[in-house]
């Protein structure tokens, strides 16, 4: 019988128990699903169970054993196979597993450098049952637009067809995304390809880096996040024979006026009248008949 792990002291990173590495029974509306103990190529990441306890981990401040730690599907998924994911030998070779026997698993963690690198995101404490997400990232809910555009006062143009990922509620924010300002409750606009859902105890919550927030909606108004800008689009004007022909919201627009920037904006201000690309525009919002959009600084090609 080899030595426990669990017993082992730990330099870095997290050693957790996963008692099921898959659901065993799936909802879809009024039908059910009853899965086998390996998950299959049928919804193959909803199938996992991407959670379990801390059986061995460093010192960290933010997570001690006994605590639950919620981390990336990718742990609990034999990586000999991972798209197709049936797995029928548990001994199998396995990236993240360290003791088939107790199913126990390595977690890279971190709470010094914050990156996608740290696998784990969220955490409820063993004693106090508190949640709280870790090194630098955000836990939110999604919102309609309808409750978007009632809480903002204006007509929203964003939503997911203009580019967002999701517009959320922030649930659970780490304490290093709070030093940015992130603050729970807040309603934050997330960029494309930065949201992952994850089941927390049978809800369903986006996590996100920080970084990928777009703007924050606070008190009725939409503030730039890091180093992202608002921008009032010009109109476009266009001639056909001697009639000339205003449009606003015309989607090749490249010339705008700078009316709000995040602090991590360096070389723009307020008023600026810039020429900008067209990448990661988003349109976010209508007011008085002008169009207002967000984009990041490094996508402004120079001040008119």
């Amino acid at each position: 019988m080899g030595a426990d792990i669990s017993k082992s002291t730990v330099l870095r990173d997290l050693i957790v128990h996963v008692e099921s590495e898959s659901k065993k029974e799936l909802v879809y509306g009024s039908l059910k699903l009853h899965t086998t103990e390996y998950a299959t190529q049928f919804n193959e990441f909803d199938n996992r169970n991407a959670y379990g306890e801390v059986v061995a981990c460093a010192d960290y401040e933010d997570v001690k054993v006994g605590d639950t730690v919620w981390f990336h599907h990718n742990i609990v998924i034999n990586q000999t196979n991972s798209m197709t994911m049936a797995k029928t030998n548990k001994n199998a070779s396995h990236k993240y597993r360290l003791d088939a026997e107790n199913n126990l698993f390595l977690i890279p963690y971190s709470e010094k450098e914050m990156s996608l690198n740290c696998m784990a995101y969220l955490k409820q404490d063993g004693d106090t049952k508190e949640y709280k997400a870790l090194n630098a990232f955000v836990f939110g809910k999604p919102i309609e637009k309808n409750e978007l555009e009632e809480r903002s006062g204006l007509i929203i143009r964003n939503q997911h067809e203009y580019g967002f990922a999701l517009e959320c509620s922030v649930e659970y924010a780490s304490d290093y995304s709070k030093t940015f300002g992130i603050k729970e409750g807040d309603i934050v606009g997330v960029t494309n390809n930065a949201d992952y859902k994850m089941d927390v105890n049978g809800e369903d919550l986006w996590r996100f880096p920080y970084y990928s927030i777009a703007y924050i909606l606070r008190d009725r108004e939409f503030i730039p996040f890091n180093n992202n800008l608002i921008i009032k689009a010009d109109e476009k004007e266009e001639t056909i024979g001697s009639f000339e022909l205003a449009h606003s919201h015309v989607k090749d627009q490249t010339k705008a006026t700078v009316v709000a920037i995040g602090e991590g904006c360096e070389e723009l201000q307020v008023g600026d009248r810039i020429v900008h690309e067209n990448k990661m525009m988003y349109n976010l919002y209508s007011k008085d008949g002008s169009e207002y959009y967000i984009l990041r600084e490094l996508n402004v090609i120079g001040v008119i």
